[in-house]
């Protein structure tokens, strides 16, 4: 039996191939929450929904692709709805 050997390219293809589905699926986990939360709570229609649903895709799709990281969607957040200033080095 001849073993397998993974070239360190290999090993982190696969764990950038990983860590994408494993945010992609956080994130549509956490997008089906907000979007029954925003339509059986709040009384957003079907449409708005759909709407919202592409453009927090296509955000998702930036982070993906290495484009923004989600701490600074998070700090982009706290500074514009929460009123809140970041500092730097405050997450790890």
């Amino acid at each position: 039996m001849k073993p397998n050997v993974y070239s360190l390219k290999d090993i982190q293809k696969s764990y950038r191939q990983g860590k994408q589905a494993g945010i992609r699926l956080s994130l549509d986990a956490i997008l089906s929450v907000v979007t029954l939360k925003l339509q059986d709570k709040h009384g957003m229609g079907a449409e708005e929904l759909k709407r919202l649903e592409q453009e927090v895709n296509a955000d998702f799709e930036d982070v993906l692709e290495d484009r923004v990281s989600l701490d600074e969607i998070i700090e982009a957040k706290e500074v514009e709805l929460d009123g809140r200033r970041i500092k730097s080095d405050t997450r790890p």
